[in-house]
């Protein structure tokens, strides 16, 4: 229900937008679709919790289920420090960092894969972001 007021609100915003200029879409055209597709899937969540059958109360507990609520506790966690992090260590290396905790720690993956991996992604969009499309990302301490 909270998707789909979300989408609602996000539409009355979007029509305050240009939706189409002379040559194409405009500014409003993404955040109109994408408001359609938010409301879209939150009436399929809906849908499918009112016809979800009522658990029993004597079936057992889930025991992933704390796992499951753990590791989605963590990711929101470590996207908090992430955003923090931008500011004192700058885009690359907070990326990094992050890319190789939730690597490591979701994934399971031996040190060698997750800093491998973790360094080509964060030189990856280092190198698209701020090389070839020019744009400035947040710098750190250490300057870049």
């Amino acid at each position: 229900m909270v998707t789909i007021l979300f989408g609602i609100f996000a539409i009355t915003q979007a029509v305050q937008i240009d939706y189409w200029w002379k040559f194409g879409p405009g500014p409003g055209f993404l955040p109109m679709w994408a408001s359609i597709i938010l409301i879209f899937g939150g009436c399929l969540l809906l849908v499918q919790a009112l016809r979800k059958p009522k658990q029993d109360e004597n079936r057992p507990k889930d025991p992933q289920k704390i796992k499951r609520i753990g590791n989605v506790a963590g990711v929101a966690g470590l996207m908090v420090l992430t955003a923090v992090g931008m500011i004192y260590l700058g885009f690359t290396i907070t990326i990094f960092l992050f890319m190789a905790l939730m690597i490591h720690v979701l994934g399971k993956y031996r040190w060698y894969t997750t800093v491998g991996t973790a360094l080509f992604i964060s030189l990856t969009f280092y190198l698209s972001f701020a090389k070839w499309l020019q744009v400035p990302l947040p710098e750190g301490i250490f300057g870049f």
